[in-house]
């Protein structure tokens, strides 16, 4: 890899990429290349325009931002100017497909206060762990997630939830007006969201950032995978029961809840995860779908991931592109080969063209 911590411009980023690809394996990427994958931000995303190139999100990227807006952490909007009060004025409005999830920002936040009330403090952290021996309730540490990886939700919500019968006993006035804004509905939201994005979060952390892995030819599966998730009746929801002293968060045992049964924060977290994923990963087409035949990791499970006639679709593509790159081959060491300076290139291919030099 080559370091580029100058411009990073889409101009200057795509220079770059050219300027490695041409010395290290003697191709010019624009006009040569279909897809590129890079992150979601437009400045990544410009990058391919400057190739020449169909721009693909990077997976990782993606399962984090469909969790992201299915928890209510992010928002789609656009500003439009409208009439208000005989005067033209910019209004932002909210046009996530699904629509706006206010509970599910506001328990993250809440969430997020109460860990952050302990963990600025040595001296409430302190108290909170005197509290669960007091009681003989699990020593599980209140966890937060980093700003950027939003797929670690399922950790502060667990954590949380473990830690539920303690942080009912702190006498705190400030800790206080923090518990209250999580109501009853709200913690029963909190069991059904976190039910639903730690299966979801596992995708976006073991599968999603493992080195080495082709992530494009990897998109059909991404889309299975979630799509299971989000089309479950029923889910494991996280008992929020007391506990044993000596219980670890992964032994804190789980009971089964259908959809039905479910609040309606936890039928929106549900809808808003299906509408992301149709918006954001989408039934790929044949051209987008090669990679998957081509990369070793998921060849043959191709004709699963593929479904339909996906499949038939992509292989078919496939050896048309083969076919196009033989042709292209067979030019180019015919024009090597031939001393005679004839126009015509002896043999027929598969499908009986007869090639002629383009001298």
């Amino acid at each position: 890899l080559k370091k580029h911590n100058l411009s990073h411009t889409a101009a200057e980023v795509a220079g770059v990429l050219e300027e490695v690809y041409k010395a290290r394996y003697g191709i010019s990427l624009k006009g040569s290349i279909s897809h590129i994958g890079s992150d979601t931000t437009p400045s990544a995303k410009n990058v391919a325009k400057v190739l020449e190139s169909e721009q693909d999100d990077c997976e990782m990227h993606v399962v984090n931002l469909v969790i992201a807006y299915a928890l209510g952490i992010k928002e789609n909007t656009r500003s439009q100017d409208e009439i208000v009060d005989g005067a033209i004025k910019r209004v932002h409005k909210i046009v996530t497909p699904g629509g706006e999830f206010k509970q599910g920002m506001a328990i993250i936040k809440a969430g997020r206060a109460i860990v952050n009330f302990f963990g600025s403090s040595p001296q409430r952290k302190h108290k909170l762990e005197a509290i669960r021996e007091l009681y003989g309730l699990p020593s599980i540490q209140l966890t937060n997630y980093p700003d950027t990886r939003v797929s670690f939700a399922s950790k502060l919500f667990q954590t949380l939830m473990a830690n539920y019968h303690a942080l009912k006993q702190v006498e705190i006035d400030d800790f206080k007006k923090h518990f209250a804004k999580l109501s009853p509905e709200d913690w029963q939201t909190m069991q059904e969201m976190e039910a639903i994005c730690s299966v979801l979060s596992s995708y976006a952390v073991n599968e999603a950032q493992k080195s080495g892995t082709f992530l494009s030819s990897l998109k059909p599966f991404y889309r299975l995978a979630l799509l299971a998730v989000a089309n479950k009746k029923k889910f494991k929801i996280m008992d929020l029961s007391r506990q044993e002293s000596d219980t670890k968060l992964s032994q804190i045992p789980r009971y089964t809840k259908r959809v039905d049964n479910f609040t309606d924060g936890g039928k929106k977290c549900l809808l808003c995860l299906q509408e992301q994923i149709n918006f954001r990963l989408p039934a790929t087409t044949p051209s987008q779908s090669l990679a998957t035949l081509l990369d070793p990791a998921t060849k043959i499970f191709a004709r699963t991931l593929l479904k339909g006639d996906l499949y038939d679709k992509t292989l078919a593509y496939l050896k048309k592109e083969h076919l196009k790159v033989y042709k292209a081959w067979k030019c180019g060491k015919a024009s090597n080969v031939n001393n005679d300076h004839t126009n015509t290139v002896v043999g027929p291919t598969e499908d009986n063209e007869v090639f002629h030099d383009p001298k």
